[in-house]
């Protein structure tokens, strides 16, 4: 019975540091890209099983699932998604592992993403990830999400960070989705957040109520002025 109590501290401790650093992974998982089923072997092309590249995730071209993905290399000319680890010429923004999506557009565009099926935490109001020279279209259950740029990362700027308020799907199970439109690059650091981000339209109201009231404020003076 004691060592029972014990655990179950032990389990409410770490849900707790988990709060208060702000992020809860919910039934997700591997959504840094770094736990690979290793040793990786790669075939003749250069592939290893998607199951074992990005466990807990799907992969998809043009929405059909894919079994095979590539391994610290890239495809030329047509869509793909990769893998890249500690060997890779492509550096992962944190960690040892991203994933590389790339988009191919010679007879029309074909789109490369990866999607994994699980429960939004309670705690999270949104969701942040890191991109490099990539759009990434962000769904929900089929759900388009408004993705907004938050800068640079702090410990590597060739990557920006991303973000999505998630907080109407709080607790909900359904298939979170990554997809590259229009240009092809790497995806790393996916983590919920118990913070929101702050949406592009309340700042721009701000902005617009402050520049009215120096408005107000300088007609006020000017008239002032001429009065006296």
């Amino acid at each position: 019975m004691q060592i029972r109590i014990i655990n179950l501290a032990l389990l409410f401790a770490i849900y707790s540091i988990g709060i208060l650093n702000g992020y809860c992974q919910g039934t997700f998982r591997n959504l840094n890209f770094d736990d690979p089923v290793v040793p990786l072997i790669q075939d003749s092309e250069y592939k290893v099983a998607t199951s074992n590249a990005i466990p807990g995730w799907e992969a998809y071209i043009d929405n059909k699932r894919i079994t095979r993905m590539y391994y610290n290399t890239v495809s030329i000319g047509t869509a793909a998604i990769s893998l890249h680890g500690p060997d890779s010429s492509y550096q992962a923004c944190d960690g040892d592992y991203s994933v590389i999506l790339q988009v191919s557009v010679p007879e029309g565009r074909h789109d490369a993403s990866i999607a994994q099926h699980g429960q939004i935490p309670i705690s999270a109001k949104s969701l942040i990830f890191h991109a490099y020279n990539v759009n990434i279209a962000v769904t929900f259950e089929g759900q388009d999400l408004n993705v907004m740029d938050l800068g640079v990362t702090e410990n590597n700027r060739k990557y920006r960070k991303y973000g999505v308020n998630i907080e109407k799907y709080t607790g909900e199970t359904g298939e979170l989705s990554f997809t590259a439109i229009n240009s092809s690059g790497s995806l790393d650091c996916i983590k919920f957040s118990a913070q929101l981000i702050p949406e592009p339209v309340s700042c721009n109201l701000i902005l617009f109520g402050a520049a009215i009231y120096v408005c107000k404020l300088a007609f006020w003076y000017r008239k002032r002025c001429i009065l006296l």
